[in-house]
């Protein structure tokens, strides 16, 4: 048997069991992804401004952690009572609730909000509200 098909009896079988690993394990392993589905959201109008409650499904393979909800650029703080968002976790194919306070102060009726979510994944979900 020559040089040359002595590789090839080598490399092909090499070449095609590498080939099906890397084929199978795509199939067997897809790329995991969060993705965040805002459902609906209401708006209630309290003493000091609205209450937004947004509603979120993650229907991505892999769970979700929000970092920070912020309202036309201002990052809302949990611990100011602004947001119950910061920090939350949600599952693959979980729901949530995540409520926003926006303050009298800051917005006027009839005013448009930008509510971003902010992931760990580094992804922003967007939802848009006129305040009533």
């Amino acid at each position: 048997m020559s040089t040359i098909n002595r590789w090839t009896a080598i490399l092909i079988p090499l070449i095609i069991t590498i080939s099906i690993g890397l084929w199978t394990g795509l199939l067997i392993n897809p790329q995991r992804f969060e993705s965040l589905d805002i459902t609906g959201f209401d708006i209630t109008a309290v003493e000091d401004g609205w209450l937004i409650v947004m509603h979120i499904r993650n229907v991505g393979t892999e769970k979700a952690s929000i970092e920070y909800i912020d309202v036309n650029g201002t990052i809302m703080s949990q611990n100011a009572g602004q947001t119950n968002g910061e920090g939350a976790v949600i599952e693959c194919r979980d729901k949530l609730d995540i409520w926003v306070l926006i303050k009298r102060s800051s917005f006027t009726h009839g005013s448009t909000a930008k509510i971003a979510i902010h992931t760990s994944a580094g992804n922003q979900y967007i939802q848009i509200v006129n305040l009533p």
